[in-house]
């Protein structure tokens, strides 16, 4: 059987759980569970809370009828150089 270790939980909730110290060795096993995991994840990146943000911008200028403007090279044929 494979040696246990006991962990804490790296996000700072403070649960803890047994691991195989292999998954440990590998890097595998420092959170409680995924939610923990996405949260410090969160934390450190903020990229949930920037995707959120640019959804809602897209979804309000649909909403509104607001849209960026067009480039010359995604205009029609005849208005090209």
């Amino acid at each position: 059987m494979a040696k246990m270790i006991e962990i804490t939980c790296k996000c700072g909730c403070g649960r803890k759980r047994m691991v195989r110290e292999s998954d440990v060795k590998r890097g595998w096993g420092l959170y409680f569970d995924k939610s923990c995991k996405a949260k410090h994840q969160e934390a450190k990146t903020g990229q949930y809370g920037k995707y959120l943000r640019k959804k809602d911008r897209a979804e309000n200028n649909e909403k509104y009828g607001i849209c960026r403007p067009l480039y010359p090279e995604e205009l029609a044929w005849d208005f090209k150089d």
